[in-house]
């Protein structure tokens, strides 16, 4: 009960901060034991967190089934920030073929489970206002391996990422610019047809609303 009631508190309190702020108190937090997750839509909390410490280390989910854009950005990411961005995956073992559309998400909480076994924490950059299913994601929370998952931008809306990437310059996966809002595997990301809210082409003719990751 002291864990919740910390973290409500938490909560609460780097809700009046900034993204920074929030990437500072982790850092300090759990220092070497935090680490941070990205898709390589773009760099924003790359950006953020180098800002705090060139030392976070970054890790990429690779279910082997990626757009060539979106290891083209992880390049430039890596040119950018003199980086190494250290990459899980994909899976050896046996699949058949062809998947369907989601069944190339399935693996990632096993890779995700890779990175966080000497991990005490990990940064996301998952936000409100991406999808219904993450309206309550929280600044800080545990997740199911009990390990603390710190989403800095949770608060942010598309207009803050878009400031912040236009005023900095950050790098961002060029699908976007050919009219992907939400970028994962090939198998399960399509262009929109019409704007149906950023994730609209994941997933398209399936139930299916993520990956796995921030269930």
């Amino acid at each position: 009960m002291t864990i919740v009631m910390d973290q409500e508190i938490l909560n609460t309190d780097l809700a009046a901060s900034s993204a920074l702020t929030t990437l500072h108190w982790a850092r300090q937090e759990f220092g070497d034991e935090l680490c941070l997750l990205s898709s390589m839509q773009d760099a924003v909390l790359i950006d953020l967190a180098m800002q705090e410490s060139p030392a976070i280390d970054v890790f990429f989910l690779d279910t082997g089934y990626h757009f060539a854009e979106t290891l083209e950005t992880l390049s430039m990411v890596e040119q950018r920030y003199g980086i190494t961005v250290t990459v899980i995956g994909p899976p050896t073992t046996a699949r058949r073929e062809p998947l369907r559309s989601g069944e190339c998400c399935d693996v990632k909480p096993s890779l995700l489970d890779e990175v966080l076994k000497d991990r005490r924490a990990w940064l996301t950059g998952a936000r409100r206002a991406e999808a219904d299913t993450r309206a309550q994601l929280k600044l800080v929370s545990t997740d199911r391996r009990n390990r603390t998952k710190i989403s800095p931008l949770a608060q942010w809306s598309d207009e803050d990422v878009s400031q912040y990437i236009q005023t900095r310059n950050v790098i961002t996966n060029p699908l976007i610019d050919q009219g992907y809002p939400s970028i994962g595997c090939a198998l399960c990301t399509t262009k929109p047809l019409q704007d149906d809210g950023p994730r609209s082409g994941r997933w398209s003719g399936t139930a299916r609303t993520e990956c796995g990751l921030h269930l």
